[in-house]
């Protein structure tokens, strides 16, 4: 297969070349086919599992008892119904199904998964459903989260492994006992002087986190943590203890693939 100018064309490039052959611009079509699109490229940049922010058009909570009050306010209503919906699915497949996916009552993906992108998520659920009877046997929270990190394929990193075990802890009625850190929620914790761990306990983080239960306190930190970053540079908001009280997330427990 011999490429314009002489050159031959590596096997792999043999769609780029039916391109090249039939398009007036070859060059453009070259960069539009190699670099990716602008919408595509911001995707990439902010693929980082962050939970959007909230509204710009609120003013800024003052101190960290209003942030928990705009949550509580706001954010929990919500996360409730959300919770409903994955409490209510008939059967262990169907929750495993709905919660790797992301999806919702209405018919369509969580925010937080659109990002990664269906053929990833359905390969993500199928993996799952060959680890139902593991999904099951969990008694806590850290034994399902090991199971569903541990299947997890390239693609699906720890914001969807940890919501995707939260969604089905609620259908089997088990929830974390401490506050997971990972993208947004590690941004908020480490404005608080939390570094180098994985989880933290809530009576480890300032009083007004208190009023909220480990999986809330995880969203908090996410939706609030460039607003708890501006807190605590401005009082000088610190977590004495957190180095101590904080203890590492154990290591998830290597693929299990438990028969249907």
């Amino acid at each position: 297969m011999l490429a314009r100018g002489g050159g031959r064309w590596p096997k792999r490039c043999g769609r780029l070349r039916r391109t090249l052959e039939f398009t007036a611009d070859p060059k453009a079509a070259m960069t539009s086919r190699l670099r990716p699109s602008t919408s595509r490229r911001t995707a990439i940049r902010r693929d980082r599992g962050i939970c959007p922010p909230r509204p710009r058009a609120e003013p800024p909570p003052a101190n960290v008892d209003e942030i928990v009050d705009r949550f509580i306010a706001d954010i929990r209503p919500r996360v409730t119904e959300e919770n409903r919906f994955y409490s209510e699915q008939p059967t262990i497949e169907e929750v495993i199904r709905a919660a790797a996916t992301g999806a919702t009552r209405e018919g369509t993906m969580h925010d937080h998964q659109r990002r990664i992108g269906y053929r990833a998520l359905n390969e993500f659920a199928a993996l799952l459903l060959e680890c139902k009877a593991a999904i099951a046997q969990a008694r806590t929270f850290d034994a399902l989260h090991a199971v569903i990190a541990g299947a997890a394929p390239r693609g699906v990193g720890a914001l969807a492994v940890y919501d995707t075990a939260e969604r089905i802890g609620i259908w089997r009625g088990i929830q974390p006992r401490r506050v997971y850190l990972h993208a947004g929620t590690m941004q908020g914790a480490r404005a608080l002087g939390i570094r180098g761990v994985k989880e933290v306990e809530v009576k480890d983080l300032p009083k007004a986190f208190r009023r909220l239960d480990p999986g809330e306190v995880e969203s908090c930190l996410c939706i609030y943590h460039r607003d708890i970053a501006r807190i605590a540079a401005r009082d000088g908001l610190r977590v004495t203890n957190a180095a101590t009280a904080a203890r590492r997330r154990p290591r998830s427990a290597p693929r299990g693939r438990a028969g249907r």
